[in-house]
């Protein structure tokens, strides 16, 4: 007897039960050398769609094949680090110690007031707040100024905006002079 169903009318995608898996990662480069991050990882009956998680943060760089079950999405950000900032203070989100600590140096500093260290209780640091522009806005970053070479700068305040006000004010300063 003959089989009435020959290998033309069989649909192969019907025979594949295996899991796809569709890898989503971000290049790169730390300390001069090529890394990945991954950032999504998925698995189903078919490759998901590359565009997913993209949102408003990524966009797609290309796609590979790591094998027939394995499918590689590279993404990158849409936006530079410091149009990616911008967006996170207008926020309001969180920003991490590093991250402020690179607003500070990144963006102009418009101001900056250096506060008091008193030997006796301060030697390691001092106070400082620093007004820098973002985008047309100011804010003003609290943080502690390393004294010594092994002393870092710490950053634990978030930037917050802010204006600049400009006042006149006088000083009587009274002096004690000798009498002849």
């Amino acid at each position: 007897m003959e089989s009435a169903v020959t290998n033309k009318e069989i649909n192969a995608d019907l025979l594949d039960d295996s899991v796809k898996t569709t890898k989503y990662v971000r290049e790169y480069r730390h300390w001069g050398e090529q890394k990945e991050e991954i950032l999504f990882t998925e698995e189903g009956p078919e490759f998901t769609d590359p565009e997913l998680h993209c949102k408003d943060e990524y966009k797609v760089v290309k796609i590979e094949d790591e094998n027939s079950v394995t499918k590689k999405i590279y993404y990158d950000y849409k936006y530079t680090w410091k149009e990616r900032i911008i967006k996170r203070l207008k926020k309001g989100d969180e920003l991490s110690e590093s991250e402020i600590s690179e607003v500070l140096w990144s963006f102009d500093q418009v101001y900056e007031e250096e506060g008091e260290h008193y030997r006796r209780y301060r030697k390691w640091s001092k106070s400082m707040l620093t007004v820098v522009n973002i985008d047309g806005e100011l804010y003003a970053i609290e943080w502690e100024k390393g004294l010594t070479e092994n002393q870092e700068n710490s950053f634990w305040e978030q930037p917050y905006p802010v204006e600049l006000k400009e006042e006149k004010i006088t000083i009587t300063k009274t002096t004690v002079v000798k009498k002849d």
